[in-house]
């Protein structure tokens, strides 16, 4: 009968589990920078659709109004008789902004639209484009 000594009957194997970790961290890292984010305002819009779409533009003020006829300035919520105010002081903050891209759903009052066009006009705003997306054919 063969015994063994303490040394022997005490021996674990130990995995290091440093390196797989350091793999998974360096993995994820990587994933999370190279995945790309595409940011979309959470004001839903349906914008009419044209055959001459231009693609969008950089630096631009962004105004949407909804179906029912709310009013958003760069994703707040204003109003129709304040937009003047709010647009006249994003522009003292920002003045780099000097294009009003206005996003109206397609179902949105026609009258709504041209007042705030109207508004963006008397601040000297004349750079206007109105939000569509290209035409299905």
């Amino acid at each position: 009968m063969k015994f063994f000594a303490d040394d022997e009957i005490k021996t674990k194997v130990m995995f290091n589990l440093t390196p797989l970790i350091d793999v998974v961290l360096i993995l994820l890292i990587f994933f999370m920078l190279t995945t790309t984010f595409i940011y979309q305002s959470g004001i839903n819009i349906n914008p009419p659709e044209a055959k001459s779409a231009l693609p969008e533009v950089k630096h631009a003020l962004v105004i949407s109004v909804t179906e029912s006829g709310r009013i958003f300035l760069d994703n707040k919520e204003v109003f129709l008789y304040n937009l003047e105010i709010e647009l006249g002081n994003f522009i003292k903050v920002h003045p780099e902004y000097k294009t009003v891209i206005i996003k109206g759903d397609r179902d949105v009052k026609y009258g709504v639209v041209v007042k705030v066009m109207d508004i963006c006009n008397s601040l000297n705003l004349k750079d206007l484009i109105i939000a569509t997306t290209p035409e299905q054919e």
